[in-house]
């Protein structure tokens, strides 16, 4: 069994299926057909499956060894702070700079790495110079690269030629290995703004390409390059042809402030660490038909702007460069085909699609890869044809969003966007090339969910496309809405969303449709063990920030002195899970007293969980509370009432004030009776969230009271087991603590019905490497207030 496969489907393809201000109408003289060629990866080495294995006995996944560089900007503008925007709109620091975000980003590199993994590191300003060599991810190899990033200091100029340069060569070089090293090849570049230093632009973009024609093979030294730009001064434009122009299927991704800059390190580097053993994974499309049937020019033509797949045009058809594949992240290509037609009275010529998939195995091997090349054969169907086919028509609107982005980009230049009162002609024609696009992909969705296709769970086309949609009509609109808004940020994002929706990438955790490129990956698989392990890694890794105090003026004052420690959880999270000071929780003695009133080993009526799977309600100890305070003194609450019936809690929502009604943050797991049963639950799921008063939020730490704890149906009848929640408000409603020692699946949750930003997704609840393991209370240990349990943070 090999760990890829090939699929080729066809249709017919009319006016109907493409917008109405398409620059590429259906055309007279042909008749055209959509192509859908996909190259599928299993969803985790087989050695590791099911079908020998099972899941749960499979603790580490095997991985293909991985070799990073990493580029990094140390320019001046480097050394700015770096203020993260906080979900009620306000700024705040933990006293880092740019820099110190991007070294920590860098450290959960080397701490996700694998002892086969190499990482490098390749700073530039003036000039470049390898500040890391290639260096085997050993504990010891760990050790050495974090001394040596940290030296890194912020310096003048950015001469990003320089850095990608010296980096390629470093690539290069490997090749005089022996025995040759078999690894796949990524080259992470990060900037935060314009090079302002020579070769200029087409200078640049023409020494990648010779690098990349000269070559072995004429490929790119690496197997991707992945650019990201931080913050609004960027030369979007560069960064993205640079991805283009190496001929991989490369990622621009746009980080607009350093609270990203956690989900988009993590989700490269999972992506980078989780591939198929093989590289150069190509697939050959023939076309065999009357004289003139053809691949589409458009095609290529795409492809050279980066909204379609590198793709090279042929008069026998195509070459399709896949490059590297993930386990479980399919990669899906629509082509258009054109076919003479016929004269009149005369029938139409058979035409045969032959598809080979091709690919260059990095060992001679490999138990998961059989041979390197498997082939399909495919008759297109006449042009009569209506037979539906969801999945096809679902890649066909991906690939049409990317265009009408990239078009709208490429005829929109930030210099002639008029004003707010008067949008110039180029924004009103990108916004109505969006809205046009928009009603076709609305129209066709509506079609495929009234007829009850695209349900299948094991290619949900339906959610998939409703997903797409979300991003279409929400942010992807919104950046086009206004000249000030595209100006700002919306031409560095809309190119970083059309090229994710190329190339499939999960690039973070807030695009709706982006997340559905994780969607069919399971918890167990490698892919989802590798992000949530790196995510847990950026999170933990402690940081000192090195800004500047600032002297009553506002100038930097005298440097030195040691940073002020960070928890950078803050950096990679989409919400804390807290509830007020003041909320009432249940005592042991069965009476209630405000959250504010805990102390050290107050006792509390908890739930206790045992690993088994058995559970009782008995008491446990509070160990510490986590008090945070609210910037800005607002914060986003969802109110909640408990009711009891047989023994279990049901959860509703409720706007009302009372001692009754629990506030909390949205994002704060509670327990809910629902239709299926008990389950843990976000609050969002329940009811919308309102901003509300409060000064701080709280967070409680249990431990036990007794060592060991009798559970009359547990199967041993004396096992240890671990408190993992308390019941808030006087109607009794069982919420999370931290370091609960929890673990639960993935499943997709969903914000409640007139939630301000409606949000769907893939993920687990309670499950948290962070909140829910013992990395917080380590993290928490050596605070003030740690031995009189009760912690601030943020005062």
């Amino acid at each position: 069994m090999s760990a890829l496969k090939l699929r080729v489907s066809a249709a017919p393809l009319s006016a109907a299926d493409l917008p109405k201000l398409t620059k590429n109408p259906a055309s007279a003289s042909h008749d055209e057909y959509l192509v859908h060629v996909s190259v599928v990866p299993s969803v985790h080495p087989h050695s590791s499956d099911g079908v020998t294995l099972p899941a749960e006995q499979s603790q580490t996944l095997p991985t293909t060894p991985v070799d990073i560089i990493a580029v990094v900007d140390v320019s001046g503008s480097m050394g700015s702070e770096a203020t993260l925007l906080t979900e009620n709109g306000t700024t705040e620091s933990g006293g880092l700079t740019i820099l110190d975000v991007v070294k920590h980003a860098v450290r959960t590199i080397i701490h996700t790495l694998g002892p086969e993994d190499r990482l490098g590191v390749v700073a530039f300003s003036d000039g470049a110079s390898v500040v890391v060599p290639l260096t085997l991810m050993t504990d010891a190899g760990k050790s050495e690269a974090d001394d040596l990033l940290w030296s890194l200091r912020e310096d003048s100029s950015t001469n990003l030629w320089a850095g990608l340069e010296c980096a390629t060569k470093l690539f290069s070089s490997l090749a005089s290995e022996a025995p040759p090293r078999q690894s796949t090849r990524h080259i992470f570049l990060l900037t935060d703004g314009q090079p302002n230093s020579v070769p200029s632009t087409a200078t640049m973009l023409s020494s990648l390409r010779s690098i990349r024609d000269s070559s072995p093979g004429g490929h790119f030294p690496a197997d991707a390059l992945t650019t990201f730009g931080f913050g609004y001064y960027l030369d979007s434009d560069l960064l993205l042809a640079l991805a283009v122009h190496s001929g991989r299927p490369s990622m621009y991704s746009f980080i607009p402030d350093p609270g990203m800059v956690g989900t988009a390190f993590v989700n490269a580097v999972s992506s980078a660490v989780c591939k198929v053993p093989v590289r150069n994974v190509r697939v050959a499309l023939e076309v065999e038909g009357p004289q003139g049937t053809q691949v589409h020019k458009a095609e290529g033509e795409d492809a050279a702007t980066g909204a379609q797949t590198p793709i090279q045009i042929a008069d026998w058809g195509c070459q399709i460069d896949v490059g590297t594949v993930a386990y479980g992240q399919p990669r899906d290509t629509v082509l258009r085909v054109q076919v003479p037609k016929p004269a009149a009275g005369t029938p139409p010529s058979a035409v045969k699609l032959h598809a080979v998939l091709k690919y260059d195995l990095l060992s001679k091997e490999q138990a998961d890869i059989n041979g390197t090349e498997i082939s399909s054969t495919l008759a297109l169907p006449p042009t009569s044809s209506t037979s539906p086919n969801p999945l096809l028509t679902h890649h066909h609107l991906r690939l049409l969003f990317s265009r009408t982005l990239f078009h709208a980009l490429v005829n929109t230049p930030t210099n002639s966007l008029g004003s707010e009162e008067a949008p110039g002609p180029a924004l009103l024609s990108a916004q109505a090339a969006l809205g046009d696009y928009i009603a076709l992909a609305r129209g066709k969705f509506n079609e495929i969910q009234t007829a009850g296709r695209g349900t299948d769970p094991a290619s949900d086309v339906v959610g998939d496309l409703k997903a797409l949609l979300e991003d279409a009509e929400g942010q992807a609109t919104m950046a086009l809405s206004r000249a000030s808004y595209y100006q700002k940020w919306g031409n560095h994002y809309l190119k970083s969303l059309a090229r994710a929706h190329v190339l499939q990438e999960c690039a973070n955790f807030k695009d709706p449709g982006l997340q559905r490129y994780s969607k069919a990956l399971q918890d167990a698989s490698l892919f989802s063990r590798t992000r949530d392990a790196a995510d847990a890694v950026f999170a933990n890794l402690q940081i000192t920030g090195t800004l500047v105090q600032y002297d009553d003026y506002g100038r930097g004052g005298g440097g030195g002195g040691g940073g002020q420690r960070v928890n950078m959880a803050a950096w990679n999270s989409s919400g804390n899970p807290c509830f007020p000071a003041t909320t009432s929780i249940l005592l042991a003695d069965m009476t209630h007293a405000p959250v504010s009133s805990l102390r050290r080993g107050t006792l509390v009526v908890s739930p206790y969980m045992h690993p088994d799977g058995t559970a009782g309600l008995g008491t446990a100890r509070v160990r510490t509370v986590l008090e945070s305070r609210v910037v800005g003194g607002v914060c986003d609450l969802v109110g909640l009432v408990g009711k009891t019936g047989k023994g279990v809690v049901q959860v509703f929502g409720s706007a009302e004030e009372g001692d009754q009604v629990l506030q909390i943050t949205p994002w704060h797991p509670v327990a809910h009776l629902g239709k299926s049963g008990p389950k843990w639950v976000f609050p969002a799921e329940l009811q919308a969230a309102r901003p509300m008063p409060v000064p701080s939020v709280c967070s409680i730490i249990l431990e036990p009271v007794f060592t060991d704890l009798t559970i009359s149906d547990g199967p041993t009848g004396h096992i240890v087991a671990r408190p993992h929640a308390v019941l808030l408000s006087t109607s009794h409603i069982p919420v999370i603590t931290l370091a609960h020692g929890l673990d639960d699946s993935a499943r997709v949750v969903e914000t409640a019905p007139g939630y301000p930003e409606h949000w769907k997704s893939l993920t687990r609840v309670v499950g948290h490497e962070v909140w829910g393991g013992d990395g917080v209370v380590e993290e928490l240990k050596g605070r003030e207030g740690w031995d009189e349990g009760w912690v601030r943070i943020g005062w």
